[in-house]
């Protein structure tokens, strides 16, 4: 059979029981704070990575851009460089015909010197 509770010990026994009930309750809440603010954090970060993303992103886009102007540039000058070269190569073809109309007239001039000092020896 079963014993009859005495009130007094019933009475206390529910108090130390609700008593442990509080402590749970504000440990509980403690950790829901917790991690309200884990959540609260975790997404300020996924915030701040998906600006950052948003600004590497554009950032990219301006790479992107200044290497297409950069290459537009580069074939500017490359297209220079063969106007150049082309000017060089005329240049130097005119150069090594001057020098040969130069030559040619140098050593006629030195046959007709020759010629002319040959009289008088």
């Amino acid at each position: 059979m079963l014993e009859p509770v005495k009130p007094a010990n019933a009475v206390k026994s529910i108090e130390s029981r609700l008593v442990s009930l509080v402590e749970e309750l504000a440990v509980v809440r403690k950790q829901t704070s917790e991690v309200k603010h884990s959540i609260a954090n975790f997404t300020k970060d996924i915030y701040f990575t998906k600006n950052t993303l948003e600004e590497t992103k554009y950032s990219v886009e301006v790479i992107k851009f200044e290497i297409r102007e950069l290459t537009g540039t580069i074939d500017a000058i490359q297209a220079n460089l063969k106007s150049i070269l082309w000017i060089i190569r005329v240049i130097s073809i005119a150069a090594l015909v001057g020098v040969a109309i130069l030559a040619d007239s140098y050593f006629n001039w030195i046959e007709q010197f020759m010629v002319f000092s040959g009289k008088f020896f």
